[in-house]
């Protein structure tokens, strides 16, 4: 890196300080990423760990940047190219989040996060067949992946196979007891099964573990309940 381009990023690294600390999210965590970067500015791990603690403080663009600095130094490095694709989905470019998830893949097909992630893209771009394998391979991967089966479950779901669905949101909720979206689902899922005292006792569960600022939810959780018990013979 020649003189322009380490006074750059010394400007760079010093915008996102400043802005980090304006907003009351610095801490020390970023502060040693950003000193390793300082000695050497070429550290791949620490573009990665720099990109994931200000992605995790809501800065994508910077995030971004980091990841692509972090690729540039290592193309091979698998957990950047994947949560390059986090980033870019969470700013509207699928297409684009779809070749990373893809890229990490070819570096590592046993990362079963990317195959995770490839299938939550692949589902919101109406691809279920193949969300749905690249589901399955993550969870062949790590069969305790709760996501991964709360996620297969969801595109289970809406391809029409409901005892399948229903199979995954359990397996999701064996693995991770209190996850609420697996409860909600499974809920749902349930009722549209015409299984009522089932699907109240999971939306029941949703309730017992939604954190507070879900209230909304709980109350139309709640009202669903009611109206289930109404339809009760």
């Amino acid at each position: 890196m020649n003189q322009s381009s380490k006074s750059k990023e010394a400007q760079t690294q010093e915008g996102l300080e400043a802005a980090l600390r304006a907003k009351g999210l610095w801490d020390e965590s970023i502060w040693q990423f950003q000193e390793a970067l300082r000695i050497n500015p070429d550290n791949a791990e620490a573009r990665y760990n720099l990109g994931s603690a200000i992605q995790a403080k809501g800065f994508i663009d910077e995030a971004i940047e980091e990841y692509r600095e972090a690729i540039r130094i290592n193309p091979e490095f698998a957990k950047a190219h994947c949560n390059l694709g986090i980033a870019l989905a969470e700013k509207g470019f699928p297409e684009e989040a779809i070749k990373e998830y893809q890229e990490a893949i070819r570096i590592d097909p046993e990362f079963a996060k990317a195959h995770n992630n490839l299938g939550i893209a692949l589902s919101a771009e109406g691809l279920l067949d193949k969300a749905i394998r690249e589901y399955r391979e993550a969870i062949r991967i790590n069969p305790e992946f709760a996501l991964a089966h709360n996620n297969l479950g969801f595109a289970l779901y809406k391809k029409g196979s409901l005892d399948e669905a229903i199979i995954e949101y359990k397996e999701a909720i064996r693995i991770n007891p209190d996850n609420v979206n697996s409860h909600f689902y499974l809920g749902n899922t349930l009722r549209a099964q015409g299984l009522p005292e089932e699907a109240i006792k999971s939306f029941e569960n949703f309730i017992r573990y939604a954190p507070p600022q879900l209230k909304e939810q709980i109350k139309k959780v709640k009202e669903t309940i009611k109206q289930i018990k109404e339809k009760k013979p």
